[in-house]
């Protein structure tokens, strides 16, 4: 029965080869793809055809490939898929890599067998490095046409690219490996330029950087490329919220105590720069800190020395200094809350984050599906890719992010946590109920503006968008979306 059951789970995937299973735009029975069925073909459950092609067209070749193996193998199962790539996007790894993965991320239950042959070398190469993943249950197969066999035989051959891997396959694979260690972040337009600058800053190597951007926006993920792009990749890199440490703690934190130098200092202790010498500290929220803190940190900027609390004896370290801010600082410094001289050694080198509702809507969309893929992944989730029909991700390219990146991945985050298979505007949190672009500032051209949004994001649901719109009736609802 279990061997039964394996059987049963098996399925093949491969790309429609438009060149090789086509002889002058008509299906060949000498094509990959049709001998497979002819020779090779068995115990699967079903055969996955891949076409790049976009599924609008009026007749594409996946379809009638697909047609035509389905005509003279009326018993096997087959299923047409159509992952749109441009014409630019066929050699391009990173877009089929993605789109390949969310695919085989609704199979993970099954055996996957990987027809090789057909398709482009990229779409070749990135078969090979998921299955050098192992984050599926793969095989990569490759047939041998009878022509080209010594016996005149077909053969169809298992693929063992562990044991002999070819030097770009490895260079793939190790960047697909750093990527997955930083998962928060996804290499958009906006975010390659922050980081071609942070990555530049880097090479100097004892600058202070100051991050300034608002929350959520991946200051922390900055300041972590600074690092491992410096000489120091190798050494400490220590991070301290300084908002989340009171004042009177952080002096210790930072720079250490020695024993009895207050009530609970009953032994030494190293504070984080002492810690971090050799390396980076990265100071987040350097604007919530006391007066007294910004002239400590000065004296540590300037002499490049720290004592430690109740000490008399200074010590020498070298830590580069990181920090980063949700305020503006140049105007805490006019308002009199931010010292001048403590600015400008920090200010050294500037990366300004980008809030997203200012990234545009193709960079939310492209963020959006980078933690649809990763969150699943890393929950190691047995399901599919949550779905976001059109009118959802209108509303979120449309939504202003106060919450920036962090707000968005935890919104994908709770979906998979609350089972969501279908981000349908009705499952949005409330507080995308509460925003609203209105283009009239009369009155009840904002009640009408709203209304129309609350019974929209309701799905229609004329009882739900009265309880949360709070009126007696749903006529006043009617009545608004009457007169839209």
């Amino acid at each position: 029965m279990l061997h039964l059951f394996l059987i049963m789970k098996k399925i093949l995937i491969s790309w429609v080869a438009t060149k090789n299973d086509f002889i002058e735009n008509k299906v060949t029975e000498l094509g990959p793809n049709y001998r497979f069925h002819q020779y090779f073909y068995k115990d699967y459950l079903k055969h996955v055809i891949i076409s790049a092609e976009n599924e609008s067209k009026e007749r594409t070749k996946g379809l009638e490939l697909y047609s035509y193996i389905k005509r003279h193998f009326t018993d096997h199962q087959i299923q047409l898929i159509y992952i749109p790539l441009e014409l630019d996007e066929v050699i391009n790894f990173n877009i089929i890599y993605a789109k390949v993965y969310q695919l085989l991320s609704q199979y993970k239950e099954y055996s996957i067998d990987i027809f090789v042959s057909p398709g482009t070398p990229t779409m070749q190469t990135v078969w090979h490095i998921i299955h050098l993943q192992k984050k599926f249950k793969t095989r990569l197969l490759q047939t041998i046409k009878p022509e080209d066999s010594l016996d005149g035989e077909p053969k169809l051959i298992e693929i063992n690219i562990e044991n002999h891997i070819p030097t770009d396959y490895l260079i793939l694979k190790e960047n697909l490996i750093i990527n997955n260690k930083k998962s928060d972040y996804c290499n958009t337009t906006n975010f390659v330029k922050t980081k071609e600058l942070a990555e530049m800053i880097a090479n100097t190597d004892k600058t202070t950087v100051l991050i300034q951007g608002e929350t959520g926006t991946g200051k922390e993920e900055i300041a972590s490329i600074i690092h491992c792009s410096s000489n120091r990749k190798n050494k400490p890199f220590k991070k301290v919220n300084c908002a989340s440490i009171g004042s009177e703690l952080l002096e210790s934190r930072l720079f250490g105590h020695v024993k009895g130098a207050f009530t609970s200092a009953n032994e030494e202790h190293n504070g984080f720069f002492k810690s971090a010498n050799n390396g980076t500290i990265f100071l987040d929220e350097i604007g919530d800190i006391s007066p007294f803190m910004q002239i400590a940190l000065l004296r540590v900027l300037q002499e490049g020395e720290i004592q430690k609390v109740g000490s008399n004896i200074s010590e020498k370290v070298n830590v580069r200094v990181i920090v980063a801010t949700n305020k503006d600082l140049y105007k805490c410094c006019q308002e009199g809350s931010f010292r001048w001289d403590l600015y400008y050694r920090l200010c050294v080198a500037e990366i300004k984050t980008l809030p997203l509702r200012l990234r545009g809507a193709r960079e939310i969309k492209e963020l959006i599906k980078f933690f649809n893929i990763s969150l699943l992944d890393k929950m190691n989730l047995n399901r599919k890719l949550i779905e976001i029909p059109i009118e959802t991700m209108e509303l979120l390219c449309n939504y202003s992010w106060p919450g920036n990146i962090r707000e968005l991945k935890n919104l994908i985050e709770s979906s998979y946590a609350y089972n969501i298979d279908r981000l349908t505007l009705d499952k949005l949190p409330l507080n995308f109920l509460n925003e609203t672009l209105i283009l009239s500032d009369k009155l009840e051209d904002v009640k009408r503006h709203h209304i129309n949004k609350v019974f929209k994001l309701c799905g229609g649901n004329m009882q739900k968008a009265k309880k949360i719109l709070d009126v007696g009736s749903v006529n006043t609802i009617k009545a608004y979306i009457k007169n839209t």
